[in-house]
C-alpha cells in the first residue's frame, strides 16, 4: 500500500471518529524533562484494559472475556473517579455508558457475535462523544436570529 493511501484512511478514520488537527498537540521531548502526571491517567489505563479485555473476547469469539471486561467497566464507572463532572449531559453519557456496558454483557451471556460487536461499536461510540463533550469542545450551529452563525458550549 502507498503511503498517500493510508494517510488517506488514517485521515478519513479521524474525521469520522470527530477528531480535527486541533485535538492532535505534538511535543517534542527533552531528554531532561519529566514526565508530568496528568489526573486520572491510571484510571483511565483501567478502562483501557477493560477494553482491551473486550476486543480480545469479541476478537476469539470468547463470551467470558467480554462478559469480565464488562464487569470491569461497570465496576469502574461506579467509582467516584469515573463521576467527575456532574452537569446534566455528562450524567447522560454516564447512563448511556451504562446501558450500552449492560447490552453488551447481555449479548455475551446470549453469546450473540454480532450483537456484541454492535454493542460494542456502540459503547465506543457514547465514550468518543463524551470524551469530546468533556474536553469541552465547542460546536458552531447556525441560528435563526444570529445571521452567519453562533456559538453554543
Amino acid at each position: 500500500m502507498s503511503f498517500r493511501f493510508l494517510t488517506a484512511i488514517f485521515l478519513g478514520w479521524g474525521l469520522a471518529c470527530g477528531v480535527s488537527g486541533d485535538d492532535i498537540i505534538i511535543t517534542p521531548k527533552s531528554p531532561a524533562s519529566e514526565p508530568v502526571p496528568r489526573p486520572g491517567v491510571s484510571f483511565m489505563r483501567a478502562k483501557l484494559s477493560a477494553i482491551d479485555q473486550i476486543v480480545e473476547g469479541l476478537a476469539v469469539e470468547n463470551y467470558s472475556l467480554i462478559s469480565e471486561g464488562g464487569e470491569k467497566l461497570l465496576a469502574l464507572s461506579a467509582d467516584a473517579a469515573f463521576q467527575t463532572r456532574r452537569d446534566p449531559l455528562y450524567m447522560h453519557y454516564s447512563s448511556v455508558f451504562q446501558t450500552n456496558v449492560n447490552e453488551l454483557m447481555n449479548s455475551a451471556k446470549r453469546e450473540s457475535l454480532g450483537d456484541a460487536t454492535l454493542n460494542y461499536i456502540n459503547l465506543t461510540v457514547s465514550c468518543v462523544a463524551c470524551h469530546k463533550h468533556v474536553r469541552g469542545a465547542v460546536q458552531v450551529a447556525p441560528v435563526q436570529n444570529a445571521g452567519q452563525g453562533a456559538l453554543l458550549r
